[in-house]
């Protein structure tokens, strides 16, 4: 498939020209941790738990992995792109608009969410995401980055797009 040049950049440099080193730092800073503690409305666990047949502490954990993934894409020159769980949880944190606005503020920028066809020449593979999010946070959780991946409902993540 051909990309675009943005695509192929992240493609080809899925760290977008930081060390893992970096990254964990920028995840790390004052403002990205009061971003990661934005706290779930709790009707949004218990929904999302009953509507996608997960546990509220199941539920819970992707929520923060939804956080986790929302910071890192506003913070890199890069659209990632989530896996089925993740995007799942985006569109249930959004309809939440004022929270969702309010942990938006946190990262510093509204996060649209452009849908995608995955196969738009502007919407990267999971692979570059997953490489990404694994140097800035460590191992990924199998909940919410479940094996194998493939391109479900891939969407654009950029704080001001």
């Amino acid at each position: 498939m051909t990309y675009t040049d943005k695509v192929q950049k992240f493609i080809d440099e899925p760290l977008c020209g930081f060390t893992e080193v970096e990254l964990r730092e920028r995840v790390s800073t004052p403002l990205a941790q009061r971003a990661l503690a934005h706290p779930p409305q709790e009707f949004l666990i218990e929904k999302f738990a009953k509507d996608h047949g997960y546990t509220d502490d199941d539920a819970r954990a992707l929520f923060e992995d939804v956080k986790k993934f929302l910071l890192l894409g506003s913070l890199v020159d890069a659209s990632p792109a989530p896996s089925l769980p993740i995007d799942q949880m985006w569109h249930a944190f959004i309809l939440f608009t004022k929270d969702y606005a309010e942990f938006c503020g946190k990262v510093g920028a509204f996060i649209h969410h452009r849908p995608l066809p995955s196969t738009s020449e502007h919407q990267p593979p999971i692979e570059p995401t997953l490489e990404l999010m694994t140097a800035a946070y460590g191992p990924l959780s199998e909940t919410s980055w479940p094996a194998p991946l493939g391109a479900f409902g891939i969407m654009d993540c950029k704080a001001g797009v």
